[in-house]
């Protein structure tokens, strides 16, 4: 039977690692038993046979067996000694086991912590690899419109961009001349603010940027910059300076540079047939500066949304503890 790699290391499964001690001695406790099954036959054959002595004081001092196995008599007749060498052989084959479930032990507590160290670390990547059922579906062949399957670059690249595009383009476009809540809609689930709200302005701050730029995700692939989050985090003060006031300019602007757009699709298999483009989920690997100054602007307008009371009682999602009002917990009641 092959030998099928572990999933969760991708290594090969191999014999526990014994120590050179347990080793020898498992070796030779397996020939001892072999020598004394050997010798129970030649016995009743009536071809006398003593196998050497054994030497148990450094099998005691590694395993930490004070009882050795009796060896059987040479007074005995031979039936007698046959019956007692096969089970000098039994135990000797007992001692074995022992040892090399005492090394199993030990290896599966070792390949235990390895896991939960790797899980901790990385679980997401951890658990796919536990689950996955082999190698992931790669985009080299699709099925085009006409029926047909084309390995064509150029083909495959036209077809899954078609069918993205069709899938993210909106049904009708969106009126954005007229604010949520002055639209005629549900009262009960529509909040009004308190107050008309105050003129937004320019907010960030380069404290702001700072403790953004220390938030930056870890363990995450960069975009098309190729800049890690860990790096950012580690860039001096006159960098982060210099970022509060590019991000000021791209506010007050109202623009984002387009290199900043760019991003690296990647297209996770998800079910079905791998020919068919619908069956994948897009990921999009963003920049990284790109990244930081979205989750600056969505905090700029998280707490401006607060302060103006947009957002409903009701809605406990997507708000920070801190922020949601007192009658939440009443509405939830009621």
């Amino acid at each position: 039977m092959p030998l099928v790699p572990d999933r969760a290391t991708g290594s090969r499964p191999t014999r526990p690692n014994m120590s050179r001690v347990e080793g020898k001695h498992h070796r030779f406790l397996l020939r001892a038993a072999e020598d004394f099954n050997v010798c129970a036959v030649r016995a009743l054959d009536g071809v006398p046979y003593l196998p050497e002595p054994c030497c148990f004081p450094p099998y005691q001092a590694a395993v930490g067996d004070p009882h050795p196995p009796v060896l059987p008599s040479p007074d005995l007749d031979p039936e007698e000694w046959a019956a007692a060498a096969h089970a000098v052989a039994a135990d000797y084959r007992a001692r074995a086991t022992r040892i090399l479930n005492h090394a199993s032990w030990h290896a599966a507590s070792a390949g235990g912590r390895a896991f939960r160290k790797r899980l901790s670390k990385n679980r997401k990547g951890t658990t796919r690899a536990l689950f996955s059922s082999g190698d992931p579906e790669s985009l080299t062949e699709v099925n085009t419109p006409d029926g047909s399957t084309s390995r064509d670059p150029d083909t495959v690249i036209s077809v899954v961009s078609d069918c993205f595009t069709a899938l993210q383009t909106p049904d009708s476009e969106v009126n954005l001349s007229t604010a949520p809540w002055e639209l005629d809609l549900d009262p009960c689930t529509t909040a009004k603010p308190s107050c008309p709200p105050a003129r937004l302005g320019n907010r960030i701050t380069r404290d702001l940027v700072a403790t953004t730029i220390a938030r930056s995700p870890k363990r995450g692939d960069p975009g098309p910059d190729g800049l890690l989050g860990e790096t950012l985090r580690c860039v001096p003060s006159a960098v982060v300076d210099l970022i509060a006031r590019l991000q000021t300019e791209y506010w007050d602007g109202g623009y984002l540079p387009t290199h900043l757009k760019e991003s690296v699709t990647t297209l996770l298999h998800k079910k079905g047939d791998p020919r068919e483009p619908g069956n994948y989920r897009p990921i999009a690997l963003a920049n990284t500066l790109a990244k930081t100054y979205t989750m600056v602007v969505q905090t700029v307008l998280s707490d401006f949304m607060e302060e103006s009371g947009m957002l409903s009682a009701r809605q406990e999602g997507f708000r920070l503890l801190a922020t949601r009002p007192a009658s939440f917990a009443w509405s939830l009641e009621s």
